[in-house]
């Protein structure tokens, strides 16, 4: 997709960015030709309005997104380091918070929840960076 030629798309006369989710999706309703790329949430929530196109013969359904079928698929990632961990425990306070809660909150905004063994492979990072 992107990985041959990103600059014709890169430099349209009309392209806008923003890491404002929302903003993005009333761009794409308000045009018949905007083509937008965001998280799955905010398609769902506005599902009547958005047209989702296939990649490589993919629709963005939440089976195709919760397997990473769908190629735009991802997860979402945290970053810290044991010393910001050590040098200011709310950090690690909140990462503590967000790795026991995530599962409840993450479905409560409408993404899909982490799987008990991704859950454990970073709880594990987690305990490790804290020592």
């Amino acid at each position: 997709m992107f990985e041959s030629n990103p600059r014709p798309l890169l430099s349209a006369s009309n392209l806008v960015t923003s890491e404002d989710d929302n903003e993005l999706v009333r761009g794409v309703e308000s045009s018949p030709y905007a083509v937008g790329f965001f998280g799955y949430a905010y398609y769902q929530a506005e599902a009547a309005e958005l047209r989702p196109l296939a990649i490589e013969g993919i629709l963005p359904t939440g089976q195709a997104v919760e397997t990473g079928v769908y190629p735009l698929a991802r997860p979402l990632f945290i970053y810290s380091t044991a010393e910001i961990m050590q040098n200011k425990p709310q950090v690690a306070a909140f990462i503590n918070y967000y790795l026991t809660h995530v599962s409840e909150e993450i479905i409560a905004v409408g993404y899909f929840p982490i799987s008990e063994e991704q859950l454990a492979v970073a709880k594990l990072a987690w305990l490790v960076g804290n020592e």
